[in-house]
């Protein structure tokens, strides 16, 4: 049910804009810019790494937990037995060694069939991905940046097939959280306190309701990426790839154990939008489920790792929760106070 919001969360009209995209990507972060009077996020919150799933969309540039009850908060382990495997494992396709990159996402692509559910973890940035902590529930709002500090980001997307997905992000240490469940989409923690008021609790949840958001807006391509016909975690990965990308030679890169899976890595080459070159390393298992994707350029790097296969649990929506059009006054009237 939702929670009443005070008179002081009322007053606020917000207009956002989306950061310019860095020569890696851009994060699901805006820049907030409140009409009446203007001010914007200050530089050191906005992330300058891509999304795991806006990277997964497209190698070559382009497409992320709860507990089953109340309100989400870490991975469920509730599990809802195996993936019903797909043509690969049931041995109804001959396994032949693939050639170029388009071969391999193929092979996924067959095995994909049937898989309910699925977790994905990244870890990326300027520093050792070891080193990287892994994104909690928010509980401390904007944490305080060290701007010598390597700017890292970490990401654990949850799905469960056809249309839910609970998606925590920390991005130099400040989380934000995102579930979409029952047709529905709800954030909390940084990414509320910097597109919908800076003031707003990092715990409380916000329903992102559509009937008060512009489609072209950037929390409207926000919401896209939680939709089913819009975003690319409910379909097979690494399947929107463009035709150049697929049609580049695969180069054998040994065998990785990943969450005890056995798998074979191959790896391949492009070239970036700066013009620089990119090695990226996709591994599958015996199934042809895919394992991890790693890819370096410079002193940035990233590793996505697949797993959990048919076992996160269904998803509720949170129990405490307050409408969008609560938080912000659609008549344009904005006293706006600094983040």
């Amino acid at each position: 049910m939702p929670r009443p919001v005070g008179d002081r969360l009322l007053g606020y009209v917000v207009d956002l804009l989306v950061t310019q995209p860095q020569s890696r990507g851009s994060s699901l972060m805006p820049s907030v810019t409140l009409k009446a009077r203007r001010f914007s996020a200050p530089s050191r919150l906005l992330p300058v790494l891509l999304v795991a799933m806006l990277l997964l969309a497209g190698c070559s540039s382009g497409d992320d937990d709860p507990t089953p009850a109340p309100s989400p908060t870490a991975p469920p382990t509730a599990a809802l037995g195996p993936a019903t495997p797909g043509p690969l494992a049931q041995g109804t396709t001959t396994l032949t060694p693939p050639r170029v990159v388009g071969d391999l996402i193929d092979r996924i692509a067959l095995a994909w069939v049937g898989v309910p559910s699925y977790r994905t973890t990244t870890v990326q940035g300027t520093a050792d991905l070891a080193t990287i902590a892994l994104p909690g529930t928010p509980v401390a709002g904007l944490a305080p940046v060290d701007p010598n500090a390597p700017s890292t980001q970490a990401v654990i997307d949850e799905v469960v097939l056809p249309d839910q997905r609970h998606y925590l992000e920390s991005s130099n240490g400040s989380v934000s959280e995102f579930l979409a469940t029952d047709g529905s989409v709800y954030a909390r923690g940084r990414y509320t306190q910097i597109a919908v008021r800076p003031d707003l609790d990092p715990t409380t949840w916000v329903h992102l309701d559509p009937t008060f958001i512009d489609a072209e807006s950037p929390v409207g391509q926000v919401l896209a990426q939680f939709a089913p016909a819009t975003a690319s975690v409910y379909r097979p990965p690494l399947s929107d790839l463009q035709a150049d990308t697929r049609a580049l030679e695969l180069v054998p890169a040994g065998e990785v154990t990943i969450d005890g899976r056995v798998c074979s890595a191959w790896s391949w080459t492009d070239t970036g939008d700066t013009g620089g070159s990119m090695t990226r390393t996709l591994s599958v298992d015996a199934a042809g489920l895919p394992c991890s994707l790693e890819f370096r350029s410079g002193d940035y790097a990233s590793r996505t790792t697949w797993g959990a296969f048919g076992q996160i649990a269904p998803m509720a929506p949170p129990a405490d929760w307050v409408s969008v059009s609560e938080t912000i006054d659609m008549t344009g009237v904005a006293t706006p106070t600094a983040p």
